[in-house]
C-alpha cells in the first residue's frame, strides 16, 4: 500500500459577537450605516459588543482534498478549508534552561509560524448572519477581511499535520498567537505571522507594574503623612501589584506605602501612609510630581510569583497555564524557598521572569503542540527515551559543539538589596556569597579564570544563594557541549532528556559512552518526518537519584524494573546494590 499522502491545514481564529444586530441588547440601526459582520472593527454598538462567539478560517493548498470540516454549535463556527494556503514555515523555540545562556533573552528563543497564502474572489457565503438581507459583497476575501479586523492580538493560529484519511482530532497540532498580517500585495499574497504566547510578556506589551498616570497634589515635606493623589484611574491605586496587603507607590526616589484611600472624581487622599518605605529616604515632593505604583511579593514561592507574572500582568491566556501541573512539580522538586523584589518602576515581565528562573532554578517554555506553558524545576530525571547514532540519527546530521565562553569556575552573588530604586552595584547589596573552583582554573590543565557576577533581586536567603552557586558551577565548570541531530519528526520533545550513544562521543579509551543529554529546540525541517534537534548536555548525568518513597514501598529485591528507577534503597558499604549496580545518588 503506498504511503499516504501529507497534509496541513491551518485555522486561524478569532472571536466573534454573539449578538445579533439590532437585537437587544445590541441598540445598532440601519440608519448607523450597514449591519455588522459580528467583530469589532465593524461593530456599530460596542457598549455591548460580546465577544463570545467565534468563527475558525481553515485554510489548505490547492493541491489537496478539500476535505468537508464544516461545523457549528450555537455562535461558534468552523469553516470548509479554503484552497488559498501557500507554505507554512515553522520556527522552532529553544529554552534558556534557568535563563543562563547570556547571549540570548531570558526565557530563550520564542518560537513561531509564518503562513503565506492567497487571495482570492470571497461573497461572505459563510460568516455573514446577513448576507440574505444585504446580498452577496463582491471583493477578495483577505481584503475584507482585514479591512474588518485592525485589531488580532485575541486572534490564534492552529497548524495541523498529519496525512490523508486523518480526522483533525487526530492530527498533530502546534497553536500560535497571531502576530501580524501583511497585505494583500498586488499578486495577492499575504503573510499571516503567528507567535508563541511567551512573546506577550516582553516589553512592549507587559509590564510590571504597569504604567500608572498619577500625580502629587500639592507639596508636602519630608515626614508628611497626608498625601493626596491625582489619578484620573481608581484602578491605578487599588489594583494589586504583588502579595502584600500594603501598596506602595514611587516619587522619586522615595516609596510610600499605603493601606487605603478615599476621594472621588481623581482626587484622592491615602490612609495608612508610610514614609521611606522598603529601604528608600524620605524627602520632600513638590505639587505635580509624577507618582508610579510599585510592585513588591514578599516571602512567596518562586513558582507562585511567576504564575502572577504571567496571569496578572501579562495578555497570555490563563487557559495556557496548568497551574496544578506547576504546582505539583514545585511542592516535589523545589525547596519551597520564599523570594522577595521589590519593583519600583515598569520592567518587562520577561526581564523579571528571566532572573526569577534563574534564581529559582526553574525554567518554563511554549510546548506548541499541548498549547500549554510547560513549567520544569532544574532536577534530575530519568531519561525515557534511549538514542543511538547508528539505529536513530538521519546519517551525515550528527554535529557537537562546544562553547566555552559559557563556562564558569568561580561565581559571585550579590543579594538583599538596600535600596531597591539604585542599580546594580556590589555597595548597594548587604549580602554576598561567592565559590571557587580551583581545580577548573589550573593553567597547567589548560584552563583558566571564567567569573560570573550575579546581582539578584529575588534571593533573599544564605542558603539560596549558595545552592544557586553549587547548581551554577556544577553545570558550567567544564565547557559546555551541544549536539545536533536529526530524528524523525515528533522522536522527541522540547524539555525532554535522551540517553545518547554514539561513535562521536567516546571515553578516554576510545569506547562510546552513553551521555545524557536535554533538547532545547526542535527544528522541523519536512513536516511528518523529520526534525532536527539542538540538545545539550543535561547537568544531571545518568544515575540513581534519592527519590523518597511510601512506606509500603517493596524491598530493592522484590522490586520492578520501573520501581528501582524511581525510587531509591540504601547501598551496602561499599556503595553498591545488592545485584552489585551502583548505589543510588543523594543530590
Amino acid at each position: 500500500m503506498p504511503p499516504r499522502e501529507p497534509i496541513q491545514i491551518v485555522e486561524l481564529w478569532q472571536p466573534r459577537c454573539a449578538e445579533r444586530f439590532g437585537v437587544a441588547p445590541c441598540r445598532a440601526t440601519l440608519a448607523d450605516g450597514p449591519r455588522c459582520y459580528n467583530c469589532w472593527g465593524t461593530c456599530l454598538d460596542r457598549e455591548h459588543y460580546r465577544g463570545d462567539g467565534s468563527i475558525a478560517w481553515r485554510f489548505v493548498k490547492p493541491t489537496q482534498a478539500l476535505v468537508p470540516l464544516y461545523e457549528r454549535t450555537g455562535e461558534h463556527v468552523a469553516t470548509n478549508p479554503f484552497p488559498m494556503l501557500r507554505s507554512v514555515s515553522v520556527r522552532s523555540s529553544k529554552i534558556n534552561v534557568g535563563s543562563i545562556r547570556d547571549v540570548e533573552k531570558p526565557l530563550g528563543v520564542t518560537g513561531g509560524v509564518t503562513v503565506s497564502l492567497t487571495d482570492a474572489p470571497f461573497d461572505d457565503y459563510v460568516g455573514d448572519w446577513y448576507r440574505a438581507a444585504r446580498g452577496a459583497r463582491s471583493g477578495s476575501f483577505w481584503a475584507k477581511w482585514c479591512a474588518r479586523n485592525p485589531f488580532y492580538a485575541n486572534m490564534f493560529l492552529r497548524v495541523y499535520e498529519g496525512v490523508a484519511g486523518d480526522a483533525l482530532a487526530d492530527m498533530e497540532r502546534r497553536l500560535y498567537v497571531l502576530d501580524s498580517v501583511d497585505g494583500p500585495d498586488s499578486n495577492g499574497r499575504v503573510t499571516l505571522k503567528g507567535v508563541d504566547p511567551l512573546r506577550l510578556t516582553d516589553q512592549s506589551r507587559a509590564q510590571f507594574p504597569r504604567e500608572t498616570e498619577m500625580r502629587l497634589s500639592g507639596d508636602i515635606a519630608a515626614d508628611a503623612t497626608d498625601v493626596v493623589i491625582e489619578a484620573a484611574r481608581e484602578a491605578d491605586l487599588s489594583d494589586r501589584f504583588g502579595n502584600t496587603e500594603t501598596r506602595y507607590l514611587c516619587i522619586g526616589s522615595e516609596i510610600i506605602g499605603y493601606t487605603g484611600y478615599s476621594g472621588a472624581e481623581g482626587v484622592w487622599t491615602l490612609s495608612g501612609v508610610t514614609r521611606a518605605a522598603l529601604g528608600t529616604k524620605a524627602a520632600s515632593h513638590s505639587d505635580d510630581a509624577s507618582a508610579q505604583r510599585t510592585g513588591r511579593y514578599e516571602l512567596m514561592d518562586g513558582y507562585l510569583i511567576a504564575h502572577d507574572l504571567l496571569t496578572g500582568h501579562t495578555p497570555v491566556p490563563a487557559e495556557f497555564v496548568d497551574f496544578d501541573a506547576w504546582q505539583t512539580e514545585a511542592s516535589t522538586y523545589l525547596n519551597g524557598y520564599a523570594f522577595s523584589r521589590t519593583v519600583h518602576k515598569p520592567t518587562a515581565v520577561n526581564k523579571l521572569f528571566g532572573e526569577l528562573v534563574r534564581d529559582g532554578t526553574f525554567y518554563i517554555w511554549w510546548n506548541e503542540r499541548e498549547q500549554l506553558i510547560d513549567f520544569k524545576a532544574v532536577r534530575p530525571e530519568q531519561s525515557s527515551v534511549a538514542i543511538t547514532g547508528d539505529a536513530h540519527i538521519v546519517a551525515g546530521s550528527l554535529a557537537q559543539a562546544r562553547e566555552p565562553d559559557e563556562r564558569i569556575s568561580r561565581i559571585f552573588i550579590y543579594y538583599n538589596p538596600e535600596n531597591p530604586t539604585k542599580s546594580d552595584d556590589p555597595d548597594n547589596y548587604r549580602s554576598m556569597r561567592g565559590r571557587i573552583e580551583p581545580d577548573f582554573e589550573m593553567e597547567a590543565g589548560g584552563a583558566d579564570v571564567r567569573s560570573k557576577t550575579i546581582y539578584s533581586r529575588w534571593i533573599t536567603t544564605d542558603a539560596q544563594a549558595y545552592e544557586l552557586c553549587q547548581r551554577l558551577l556544577s553545570r558550567f565548570r567544564t565547557t559546555p557541549r551541544y549536539l545536533t541531530a536529526t530524528l524523525a519528526d515528533g522522536a522527541l520533545r522540547i524539555g525532554e532528556v535522551a540517553d545518547l550513544t554514539t561513535r562521536l562521543d567516546v571515553d578516554t579509551e576510545g569506547q562510546p559512552v552513553t551521555r545524557r543529554w536535554q533538547v532545547i529546540k526542535a527544528q522541523q525541517v519536512k513536516p511528518g518526518e523529520v526534525t532536527e534537534y539542538l540538545l545539550q548536555q543535561f547537568i544531571y548525568q545518568a544515575t540513581r537519584y534519592l527519590v523518597w518513597m511510601d512506606d509500603d514501598a517493596p524491598d530493592f529485591g522484590s522490586a520492578t524494573d520501573d520501581e528501582k528507577l524511581n525510587g531509591f534503597w540504601w547501598a551496602d558499604e561499599d556503595g553498591l546494590m545488592p545485584d552489585g549496580s551502583e548505589g543510588y545518588l543523594w543530590q
